[in-house]
């Protein structure tokens, strides 16, 4: 080996160094920071730098751990787009994918908080917390195509998908443990996964603008009666007797609206109208909801409190595009989560809110 390869290769050793370091299960050190709002001088902690971008998965993936103390999200910090666990208390990150395209709406934590599902894409893999091999579980066909988002059953037996060939959406039932998988419902509408309906076998999914129903043996597939205008997103109560809906009437010159329905027995009932709401998430309990305003003069995060209707403006979220803002509150109702760009590109952000909410525990 002459001088000059002999040099060369000793210069690429650091780098080459440094490059198997880096993959799934590094560990990264916080980069957050904390700053007063401007609008409550409530403290606000950007988890993650606006100098890359950030993302929270999609409303129908569970990322909270059950106490609280960490939370899953996808970053392209690394220089590719991978999900992360992050230590709430202390901000540390660990890498838990190494995908060829990950759909960062996919990133789901299983029951008992150790292992993740997602989709890689075309295939939904299973992989621990720790260092560890992921499973796949199984694989779109080659005309139908993975459309973003995942859900995950609490009894972690089952995830729900959605698949696109031709215009036409396609609703999975996907088995964890052996990978089958059967078609519960077919839209020629995008949609978009709501969740397991809690101890029954029937599945809530959006599509049209509306909330649809359909059992786990791909029957009875309705579209509720809800409200006349669009519903822009919904989650079961915590009994799944009820669905909480985002409600944006047809009416311009009226408010957003969240509503309550019983699919059972048809009764729609108002909850409260909101400072026009764009995107929402209630507490564990349902007697708390988390939502963004739509409000060009007034870009802010708010509570809504159920029994008095009363809301509180938390912080500014200035997002570029509203309806990006999602807003998650950690299972214990003592923290919230959001996801804006108003800083740069898209980071996430958390406040504390133990002094206006009072502490809930996932069942």
């Amino acid at each position: 080996m002459d001088t000059w390869t002999r040099r060369s290769v000793l210069g690429l050793l650091p780098a080459l160094s440094r490059a198997a370091s880096i993959g799934k299960g590094q560990e990264l050190p916080s980069d957050r920071g904390k700053y007063p709002d401007p609008a409550t001088e409530f403290e606000v902690v950007r988890l993650t730098s606006a100098g890359y971008s950030s993302f929270l998965p999609a409303p129908a993936a569970r990322i909270v751990s059950r106490h609280s103390d960490f939370y899953l999200f996808a970053s392209n910090r690394t220089g590719t787009l991978e999900g992360f666990r992050m230590d709430i208390k202390n901000g540390n990150w660990r890498q838990l994918t190494q995908c060829e395209s990950l759909d960062p709406d996919s990133l789901v934590l299983l029951p008992q908080d150790r292992s993740i599902a997602y989709f890689d894409q075309e295939r939904l893999c299973v992989g621990p917390m720790s260092v560890g091999k992921e499973r796949v579980v199984y694989e779109s066909s080659s005309e139908w195509r993975h459309h973003p988002g995942l859900h995950v059953a609490d009894d972690g037996m089952n995830a729900f998908a959605v698949e696109v060939k031709d215009g036409q959406y396609r609703l999975r039932m996907i088995s964890l443990g052996k990978g089958s998988a059967i078609t519960l419902a077919e839209q020629p509408f995008p949609i978009e996964l709501i969740g397991s309906r809690p101890k029954r076998a029937s599945f809530l999914y959006r599509a049209d603008n509306a909330i649809w129903l359909v059992h786990h043996d791909g029957k009875q597939n309705r579209r509720l009666k809800t409200a006349a205008g669009k519903v822009a997103s919904a989650y079961w109560s915590p009994e799944g007797e009820a669905v909480e809906y985002l409600l944006i009437p047809e009416e311009s010159n009226k408010l957003n609206s969240l509503c309550e329905h019983t699919p059972d027995s048809g009764a729609d009932v108002l909850i409260g109208s909101t400072s026009q709401f764009v995107t929402f998430t209630p507490n564990s309990d349902a007697t708390v909801f988390l939502g963004a305003s739509r409000s060009k003069a007034s870009p802010v995060v708010l509570l809504l409190i159920r029994y008095s209707k009363r809301e509180l403006t938390l912080c500014e979220h200035k997002a570029s595009d509203a309806s990006q803002v999602r807003v998650r509150f950690t299972p214990s109702s003592q923290r919230i989560l959001f996801q804006s760009d108003m800083h740069g590109k898209s980071a996430i952000y958390y406040m504390d809110v133990k002094k206006l909410v009072e502490l809930t525990e996932e069942s």
